[in-house]
């Protein structure tokens, strides 16, 4: 556990070397899950859960579950843990947390790894959750049948088949269900209602720690030219383009992942 102002945060370490953190904004991160694993070989990573998953906590009020109190925590977070700085790794909601983390403590970050995010709210333009999208009505079935039944088990696997670009090929994962705590709906919905002021694409050129963008051609969620206008406007950035990968490479295409990962650790 991390002592934080007013809380503490749920934290599982792996691997050696220079620090690095691993989360997202309302699911479960795992220090043996596969984006931990690929860091792990050449960081010392804190897999770090926010308030209201898991022991994290407690969450005080509504503001508690928003991204930017997250970030707020992480900051403590770094300083609780004497780091200097670290390496943010984060996917989807996760690499929108730490696009607002580098900027609110640029001082402490010492590189980036953005997997399928995007810097506005306009990353639902295109996207499955675009009301233009046909596969749109399909997943407000999902939220109403999550806010009815409270099905969140049923709700993940559902997103999770719809965002990978052949669900024959990738199953769901053993570690997307590891823990029955895996998914915060109070933080997911306390996301939905904060995402539409979400937007610091004009401020990219702010960031200047090494940037790795990583993204599948085919992702649903963040589509790719979100990730293509992360790369553009952050000095230096490096990004790599996954075929034939839905939103989640580090399970669809895990070998490439991983050395993709590997590689850029290595250099940076």
């Amino acid at each position: 556990m991390i002592e934080v102002p007013g809380g503490m945060l749920e934290c599982e370490p792996a691997g050696s070397g220079p620090t690095a953190a691993l989360f997202h904004q309302y699911n479960a991160v795992l220090a043996e899950g596969a984006v931990a694993a690929a860091l792990a070989g050449r960081r010392r990573v804190y897999a770090i859960n926010p308030r209201g998953i898991g022991a994290s906590g407690p969450v005080r009020d509504s503001r508690d579950l928003t991204m930017a109190a997250f970030v707020d925590d992480l900051v403590e977070a770094r300083k609780a843990l004497d780091v200097e700085k670290w390496l943010l790794c984060g996917a989807s909601t996760g690499g929108m947390v730490a696009l607002l983390t580098v900027l609110a403590d640029p001082d402490g970050v010492s590189g980036l790894i953005l997997i399928g995010t995007a810097g506005s709210h306009r990353f639902v333009q295109g996207s499955m959750y675009d009301p233009n999208n046909t596969e749109a009505a399909q997943m407000r079935q999902e939220m109403q049948k999550l806010m009815v039944g409270g099905d969140k088990e049923g709700y993940r696997e559902a997103i999770f088949r719809s965002s990978v670009a052949d669900p024959e090929r990738t199953p769901i994962p053993a570690e997307f269900s590891a823990r029955p705590d895996a998914f915060s709906m109070p933080r997911m919905m306390a996301f939905g209602q904060a995402v539409s002021s979400y937007d610091i694409e004009d401020r990219l050129g702010e960031i200047r720690c090494p940037t790795l963008v990583l993204v599948g051609r085919q992702d649903p969620q963040c589509p790719l030219p979100n990730s293509e206008r992360l790369a553009a406007g952050i000095p230096g950035a490096e990004l790599h383009v996954f075929e034939n990968c839905g939103h989640f490479p580090q399970w669809e295409q895990p070998a490439e992942f991983q050395g993709v990962v590997d590689d850029w650790l290595s250099r940076h």
